[in-house]
């Protein structure tokens, strides 16, 4: 696959749609009902700017202005430098700090040394053209020893930044973001030089364009393109293993051999899964009344029993103490004609009804969407991240409407007469206490996704920029025919 191939190709699967971009107020951001982490919302700010960068590249920037060595357009060609260069020392901010060893590529101190001496150049370069003497013309301003001194001061501090920057093998997708900007300055100091067109057109094409065509190939370890292609690979793991989670299946999670898109693999829907599942079938078998002779009665439940070892019936008990349930005191009063007529006085256990309901289902849910990232005043950043959702828990009863069916809870078959307690052994079982496991092994898979995405975005950005700077710097050469 060719340079531009390559490009188009990752642009194509990208979530980070150049029309949603809008200008960012501050850098503080947050996404609707998503957690994003630091390193994530680092990278989606970079990835911002960048697309800012990608943009003004596609002007040209002032090179054409600057080729042409005219006061008046070499100060228009400034304003433009001078918007980039606040945008990368943004971009600098927004990755200075990042942890994980993937991301230390962007913010090496080779490469904020190139930005700064670019910096510094520009300031510089600035001041030398706003001092020009109003009566002097184009041509008696740069026959000065003095303008000339200082533009081969500038100039060499801008190659030996730059000249570092190749003995560093700097072409990740940070420094990508120098290109454009460094090769205006080099052609406008070239051209200010009185430097050959064949000599600028030797350097942008020997020293630029073959920088581009290194951080363009995504086979060279470092460079931008290798960081968006690995960030695409690790997502496509991450989501292969995300989809064989309890979760990851409940969601139908695309996995990476599904799909290749970084992003929209929802298309804005969003998903409901079980998370997990608990149940207690309120049951006890039932039991009638039974009398023991055996056993003295403690209490109010006993019996009068007969020869036969039957009960007696309520007429006898009639008979006897004037009252078919007699108390205590009044068994006790006749105690004596109770044994005289041969009675045996039996305690029993009462009959115990049977309970088979109700059959309780304690269920949590878990939602699954894909959300932009927006910054403080709520404009999208392109960004688009997981948001995993866990829905409070729900009480009900088999056989409900949303109520999940048997076969996907734990169940036990016990008695309880107290909802609380039912509640408590329902949260008690295997079942619902893996429930919690999956789900912070599921989102922090999610975590890991949504940072691949974010470098995903932030590398293709810078890559967009190389594009965008190689047109116009090929379009510069052009110019000096």
């Amino acid at each position: 696959m060719n340079r531009r191939n390559l490009i188009s190709g990752l642009a194509a699967s990208t979530l980070y749609p150049a029309a949603r971009l809008t200008p960012a107020i501050g850098l503080s951001l947050f996404a609707s009902k998503a957690r994003a982490e630091p390193v994530t919302i680092a990278l989606a700010v970079g990835s911002f700017l960048a697309h800012q960068i990608a943009a003004a590249n596609s002007t040209d920037g002032g090179l054409s202005d600057l080729a042409k060595a005219n006061h008046d357009l070499l100060l228009v060609a400034l304003a433009k430098l001078d918007r980039i260069e606040n945008l990368l020392a943004d971009v600098y901010k927004a990755v200075a700090n990042l942890p994980n060893e993937i991301d230390k590529i962007l913010a090496r101190h080779e490469t904020q040394d190139l930005q700064a001496d670019l910096a510094s150049v520009i300031n510089g370069y600035r001041e030398l053209i706003s001092n020009k003497d109003p009566k002097d013309s184009d041509a008696q301003w740069l026959s000065r020893k003095s303008t000339q001194t200082q533009i081969q001061s500038y100039y060499a501090r801008l190659l030996q930044a730059r000249q570092k920057a190749d003995v560093k093998k700097l072409f990740d997708p940070t420094t990508a973001l120098l290109v454009g900007p460094s090769a205006m300055v080099e052609n406008g100091l070239l051209v200010l030089s009185g430097e050959s067109a064949h000599g600028i057109k030797k350097t942008l094409t020997d020293t630029y364009l073959a920088w581009l065509n290194k951080m363009e190939n995504a086979e060279i370890v470092g460079s931008a393109a290798h960081y968006v292609k690995s960030a695409a690979q690790r997502h496509a793991e991450l989501s292969s293993v995300a989809s064989q989670t309890p979760l990851g299946r409940g969601f139908d999670f695309p996995s990476g051999s599904k799909s290749s898109a970084v992003g929209h693999a929802f298309d804005g829907e969003t998903r409901s899964a079980l998370a997990a599942c608990a149940g207690f079938n309120n049951s006890r078998a039932g039991s009638g009344r039974y009398c023991d002779d055996e056993r003295r009665p403690g209490n109010r439940n006993f019996a009068l029993l007969g020869g036969d070892g039957k009960e007696l019936s309520n007429d006898d008990y009639m008979a006897v103490f004037g009252t078919t349930n007699p108390d205590s005191k009044t068994v006790l009063k006749n105690a004596q004609q109770i044994l005289d007529k041969g009675f045996v006085l039996a305690a029993c256990t009462p009959a115990v009804p049977a309970v088979t309901e109700p059959h309780e289902r304690l269920y949590r849910r878990a939602k699954l969407s894909e959300v932009e990232l927006v910054d403080e005043k709520m404009q999208p950043l392109g960004v688009k991240v997981w948001s995993l959702e866990a829905l409070p828990e729900t009480r009900g009863v088999a056989g409900q409407a949303d109520v999940p069916h048997d076969g996907s809870c734990q169940i036990v078959n016990e008695y309880s007469d107290d909802s609380g307690a039912r509640l408590n052994r329902m949260r008690s079982l295997d079942a619902w206490a893996a429930g919690d496991r999956n789900y912070t092994a599921f989102s922090s898979l999610l975590d890991q996704i949504n940072t691949e995405r974010a470098r995903f975005a932030f590398g293709l950005q810078a890559l967009i920029a190389t594009q965008a700077a190689r047109q116009s710097i090929e379009k510069v050469i052009s110019s000096y025919g």
